[in-house]
């Protein structure tokens, strides 16, 4: 009875850690380390080639800086997909391209009577009510980001199993900021603090500084994080939900050096039958 009981814990914990997305990355992680058959970290060897590429999946993420808009314990995924090219060694150029649609769950008050003025002159439908013997209108919001960027790092510290880079990024994307009224689903105004009306939907430039440490599992899969800080150059509503210290991780696949290792795989799997 003990046995069994014991089996089945371990499959439930099992099945609950395979449905979790905090930790999918690092189990493929692992899963492909343990493919590479090495069971120390690799040693980067010497290689003839100027050039080499690899690609990579990140999420990167970060803790909004301005408070009145949402909460600081909301922070936006940006999801994206990476290619570079590594020269020399301590040279990486390349080019990512980033997704994030953020739906905010939890509504959130606006209580400054300079912009529940602006509301209601501009949305007269809008359903205002009280909040601490306050005017303020509840609001729902989302935001949608895309945006591709350029993407050059130095290397200035390489060991066997230990990679340090300084990125620098500036791009080019294009957001689009909704507010609605919680209870009449009117669509509402994004008022400057100058009283301007922002247009919903903007072009804007997002630059990116950071550090980035790379972790060789094997010599054809890289586990990679970044921390720094992010700011849309210019000025939007975009700025509120992107500006401020972001972190990432990810996992940096080198094609060739997997190509040639599936091939003797393959090879040794044909020789054997």
């Amino acid at each position: 009875m003990m046995i069994n009981q014991l089996c089945s814990l371990l499959v439930n914990s099992l099945h609950t850690m395979l449905h979790s997305k905090h930790i999918n990355v690092f189990i493929w992680s692992i899963l492909l380390f343990l493919r590479s058959g090495m069971a120390q970290p690799a040693e980067v060897k010497p290689d003839s080639s100027l050039w080499t590429f690899d690609f990579q999946y990140d999420q990167r993420r970060a803790v909004f800086m301005n408070k009145n808009i949402l909460s600081s314990k909301i922070s936006s995924p940006i999801h994206g997909l990476v290619g570079e090219f590594t020269y020399k060694k301590h040279w990486r150029i390349g080019l990512g391209f980033y997704l994030s649609t953020l739906n905010n769950s939890n509504s959130f008050l606006i209580t400054e009577p300079f912009f529940v003025n602006k509301i209601r002159e501009v949305v007269p439908r809008a359903a205002e009510i009280k909040s601490n013997n306050n005017n303020a209108y509840l609001v729902n919001s989302s935001n949608t980001i895309l945006y591709f960027t350029p993407c050059v790092e130095y290397i200035f510290f390489r060991s066997k199993w230990l990679d340090l880079g300084l990125p620098v990024e500036i791009g080019l994307g294009k957001s689009e900021l909704l507010l609605s009224d919680f209870f009449t689903k009117e669509k509402l105004p994004y008022v400057n603090s100058d009283g301007s009306i922002a247009k919903n939907n903007n072009f804007f430039f997002p630059a990116l500084v950071g550090l980035n440490p790379l972790v060789h599992l094997s010599k054809d899969v890289v586990f990679s994080a970044s921390f720094g800080y992010r700011m849309s150059l210019g000025n939007g509503p975009v700025n509120k939900y992107f500006n401020g210290l972001y972190y990432q991780i990810g996992l940096q696949l080198i094609p060739d050096d997997i190509r040639k290792e599936l091939k003797k795989d393959f090879l040794r799997w044909k020789n054997q039958n």
